[in-house]
């Protein structure tokens, strides 16, 4: 098999995907493990190298919850595919397709004539007692044909290598952006034997994907969105990638208005209807009016206006029952009655303990069992009745015989083993299969292809990023070269012309993204500064003016008490440590915070921004995710300033004058006035007046002030820096400029006809600061000034607030929902 694969052991009590009972490889795995075999170590590991950078540039992602804090992570993902044969593959397609019909045709009856249940092929309290069923959801009336528009379907494999249904995704199946990426990249990483192994495309699934949206939304295509609940949601980055792919904006439910018994997606006076919502929610989480009072991500009132046919969900709202485990036990007879057909793919094994003879079947194969509740329960898992201690054991078997009818046994060993490259071998890991399929012209359609989820360990039964797992393109091979083109496009052609500018989410995103950009600079440059002083200065500690660099420092970051006050005195003679944690740490206010904050802002901007961006946003990122010492600080805070005046410039090249564009130079101009004020204060503050004629040369480089400004020759030298930095109209820099800057913006953010009272507010304060005389504001303790600074500096905060009351969404408190992901 090579040397990648020489040291690969199958497992004994599973189905192996790689070899055959001789230990042989599969016919359909030789050229993929030939051609892999022939690649030299560190070959193998530039493209395990490439493959994370365009996972990273491609923002696919997903986020972890710790304790009351939401991480990302980099999407973890097998640079070994998956490889199936066109024959096993039509043996899923054709059973997915088929119960996907199943499913559309229960939840049909489930609302409707409930004749499932009258005729005794579904225990009522099944049904009724579970948190899926949502009542109001009886009055919709829908037709059979939107009963379901998407199914996803989690698959395994018995020992004897029979395919059976794991799960069944119904509410919003989650994957398919993940499935879309993982193809993405590896057609790119390994391109010559992904055109060799004649790959069936997943683009069609795609194209079908968005034809069944067009045609729910009465072909008016720019009324279709993607709700996402929204950043903190685990799996957003794949909300944000798989919206990119359709070509459909991005929007949360603090986007959308129900008025008048229509949907719309408002930002202040302007509204758009919006007829169609691929969800990525939850069934409860999408109207807090009628279905959970406690949501923040739905819209209130979507469930009315489903009534009204004015909008349609996708997939349509109470699909949640058909999550319900227990439902397995009886579809083979639900199969035959809705269909008249068998059921083509088998489920795991599956009991409901509420019927006495599946509970007695439970009891004698009680150690080959995972119990789960028939209730959608992520705060207790399923249990392995094996791997529990023998109390554990008793205890849950009384539980179940207090109640049987809330539990659902399954069989364990129900998945397959896979190929996993760790290092620079090949090992054995269980894996689950997910494929997807879609209500489109004909029937149901299934990709032909999908994400295989490996388990974190060679004894794995549950499937998860959260659970340390990876996940795997699948490629199921053609008999002939394919016709279609066999990797993504960048993204399909938009539905919506200008649609962005609509969204209050990317418009906060937009205005973060110029914050933090500003933000990060004046930091770093500040941090360059001291680290050169530090350099070139004499073995003895740093001199006075070093000591206010670094107290500006703390003001910057605010991370105190840094090198201010009585603790922070202590710092200024020995201050590389604590320049150090500024640099590195991820508490807000670090330059590492800063960069990885303004990624985040850029994240869901990816259709508005472009890749070469993106590229620069991985550099900066890079330049300091490993701390280090003084010299590595130095180097890295000089990479970090580079980047940022790329990112800057690669921003005014990629946007046009458009309302995107002007919402970031609100972020910037905002966060540069308030920066100015920050600096000027601070050295004011700290050595009094005086203080800032000594440092103006400083200052001005700090501030990037072009020195043809600075001379002032009828003025005394701190009022000279004063009136450069605050007052000047000439210096693009200064606090006047910046405010003139955001009064022309604000006015070109409303619409024909309206005003901006914001706008009006900084004009009044433009004509105040032309009445400022430096010299009369400085006395010999410097209170009058800094009392005139913390005024300019409430008033920029409170005018920060006001843009953000006005333009963004507003957001009580933050909610997240987490969902099962790849």
């Amino acid at each position: 098999m090579g040397p990648l694969f020489d040291r690969y052991t199958r497992a004994s009590s599973r189905f192996d995907e790689l070899t055959g009972d001789d230990g042989q490889l599969r016919p359909h795995w030789q050229y993929l493990a030939s051609a892999l075999a022939e690649l030299e170590r560190s070959d193998l590991a530039e493209r395990q190298n490439e493959m994370r950078r365009l996972l990273f540039e491609n923002g696919i992602s997903y986020n972890i919850y710790d304790k009351d804090k939401v991480r990302t992570r980099a999407w973890p993902m097998d640079l070994l595919p998956l490889v199936m044969t066109s024959r096993e593959w039509r043996e899923i397609e054709v059973g997915v397709a088929q119960r996907a019909e199943l499913m559309r045709h229960i939840m049909h009856d489930i609302y409707g004539e409930q004749m499932l249940i009258r005729h005794g092929l579904l225990p009522a309290q099944l049904v009724f007692g579970h948190r899926g069923f949502l009542a109001p959801c009886t009055s919709t009336a829908l037709p059979l044909d939107q009963q379901l528009i998407l199914y996803g379907a989690d698959l395994g494999r018995d020992p004897q290598g029979n395919i059976w249904v794991t799960g069944d995704r119904t509410q919003a199946p989650s994957g398919i952006g993940y499935a879309l990426a993982a193809r993405t990249v590896s057609s790119r990483v390994l391109p010559s034997i992904f055109r060799e192994s004649n790959v069936h495309p997943v683009l069609p699934f795609l194209r079908d994907v968005r034809s069944r949206l067009i045609q729910l939304a009465e072909d008016e295509l720019d009324h279709i969105a993607l709700l996402t609940p929204g950043p903190a949601n685990e799996a957003h980055a794949e909300h944000a990638y798989l919206a990119r792919q359709l070509g459909l904006p991005l929007v949360e439910g603090s986007d959308l208005q129900v008025t008048g018994g229509a949907c719309y997606l408002v930002n202040g006076d302007q509204r758009k209807p919006i007829s169609v919502l691929l969800r990525r929610l939850d069934d409860d989480y999408c109207d807090p009016l009628e279905l959970n009072r406690h949501s923040l991500l739905g819209v209130p009132g979507g469930l009315q206006a489903v009534r009204n046919r004015t909008l349609s969900f996708a997939n349509p709202l109470g699909s949640g029952i058909l999550e319900n485990p227990a439902l397995m036990a009886f579809l083979p007879a639900i199969c035959h009655f809705l269909l008249g057909e068998e059921l083509k793919l088998p489920s795991q094994g599956t009991w409901w303990c509420g019927r006495p003879s599946d509970f007695d079947y439970v009891q004698a194969h009680w150690e080959d069992m995972v119990i789960r509740t028939f209730q959608p329960n992520r705060k207790n898992p399923a249990l392995a009745v094996c791997r529990l201690s023998e109390n554990a054991k008793r205890g849950l078997l009384d539980r179940i015989r207090a109640r049987p009818e809330h539990y659902v046994a399954q069989s364990i060993n129900a998945h397959a083993s896979v190929p996993l490259l760790a290092g620079h071998e090949v090992v054995s890991h269980p894996a689950e299969l997910r494929t997807f399929a879609v209500n489109a012209k004909g029937g149901f359609r299934v990709m032909t292809g999908g994400l295989a989820r490996v388990g974190s360990s060679p004894d794995s039964w549950r499937f998860s990023s959260q659970l340390g797992g990876v996940s795997k393109d699948i490629w199921v091979l053609a008999s002939e070269p394919q016709r279609y083109a066999q990797t993504l496009p960048q993204f399909l052609p938009r539905l919506h012309s200008g649609a962005t500018n609509l969204q209050p989410h990317i418009f906060e995103k937009l205005l973060w993204l110029g914050r933090y950009t500003a933000r990060a600079e004046l930091l770093a440059r500040m941090l360059r500064m001291s680290f050169e002083r530090l350099a070139d200065a004499p073995p003895q500690a740093p001199d006075a003016l070093t000591h206010n660099l670094l107290k500006a420092i703390t003001w910057q970051s605010t991370l105190y008490p840094g090198f201010v006050g009585p603790l922070g005195a202590a710092q200024l003679d020995d201050p590389v440590p604590e320049l150090l944690r500024v640099t590195y740490t991820d508490l807000p206010g670090g330059l590492r915070h800063d960069i990885t904050a303004l990624a985040g802002s850029a994240d869901i901007l990816r259709d508005i921004l472009g890749q070469q961006i993106f590229r620069t946003l991985t550099q900066l990122e890079m330049a300091l995710q490993f701390p280090g010492d003084f010299s590595t600080a130095r180097a890295a805070v000089d990479t970090t300033l580079t980047q940022l005046n790329s990112l800057q410039g690669l921003l005014w090249r990629t946007l046009t004058e458009d309302r995107s564009r002007s919402m970031i130079e609100v972020g910037l101009s905002l966060e540069q006035a308030l920066g100015m004020v920050r600096l000027v204060r601070s050295f004011s503050t700290e050595s009094g007046p005086a203080a800032l004629a000594n440092a103006g040369s400083l200052l001005f480089e700090l501030t990037n002030t072009p020195s043809a400004l600075t001379p002032d020759v009828t003025a005394s030298p701190h009022a000279s820096v004063l009136r450069n930095l605050l007052l000047s109209d000439a210096n693009a820099q200064s606090l006047r400029y910046q405010l003139m800057m955001l009064e022309r913006l604000l006015r070109s953010l409303q619409s024909p006809g309206h005003t901006d009272p914001l706008a009006s507010e900084i004009t009044t304060r433009l004509t105040q600061l032309a009445t400022w005389e430096p010299e009369q504001r400085v006395d010999p303790d410097g209170h009058l000034l800094d009392d005139s600074l913390v005024e300019l500096d409430r008033w920029l905060r409170e005018l920060a607030q006001g843009i953000e009351q006005r333009y963004l969404p507003r957001r009580p408190m933050r909610q997240t929902q987490l969902v099962e992901v790849a």
